[in-house]
């Protein structure tokens, strides 16, 4: 009996041996999953890009400007003209009211310009989206990464025809990134 319970526990003892060691050589590595999550959750990727739109002037800008009339044909404002009296004169200018499709990049209320009648708006000119983890380079001593992934940057119809944008040659397309990571006791962290 003796002998029967002897033998049992060298084998529970073994089997816990044989856990520990197993549970210790587990592989710490950043996964590309991990990465993921990590990106998911600390970085901002549902972030905009913002513009200041025109919205109504005094000045007759080549009727209404190509931009609007580009807009106005894709049903997101309408354009109507209207009087201006500055002083004892009365200039043809113009507003744009935004229609419920444009609503939705609308930011901001309306302001004015301080040096003129001329009445902004807040626009939303572009969305950023996280597409995937295209690597992971794991150091050699285990406790930092390097992480690549790619994001998407898609201009909105306000960014098509936002002039500051298509001076800078900002378009639609596909960006890769890399971020550094740490692994800590409790897990991987963005540095």
């Amino acid at each position: 009996m003796w002998r029967l319970r002897k033998l049992k526990m060298k084998k529970i003892i073994m089997f816990s041996l044989i856990l520990i060691i197993i549970s210790s050589c587990t592989n710490n590595d950043l996964t590309r999953e991990k990465a993921t999550e990590l990106i998911k959750a600390n970085l901002p990727f549902d972030k905009i890009g913002k513009g200041e739109f025109l919205i109504s002037s005094c000045m007759d800008y080549g009727n209404h400007g190509e931009d609007n009339q580009i807009l106005q044909n894709e049903g997101l404002l309408k354009i109507s003209k209207i009087n201006c009296e500055i002083g004892f004169t009365t200039l043809s200018g113009w507003r744009c009211s935004l229609t419920e499709k444009g609503k939705e990049f609308q930011l901001s209320q309306e302001r004015r310009d301080g040096y003129s009648d001329d009445m902004y708006i807040d626009v939303c000119t572009m969305k950023y989206e996280f597409l995937e983890v295209t690597g992971v380079a794991n150091s050699k001593n285990d406790n930092s990464a390097e992480v690549h992934f790619t994001i998407t940057r898609k201009l909105t119809p306000f960014g098509k025809v936002d002039r500051k944008l298509k001076k800078s040659n900002i378009t639609d397309g596909v960006i890769e990134k890399t971020i550094n990571c740490t692994r800590f006791d409790d897990g991987w962290r963005i540095n």
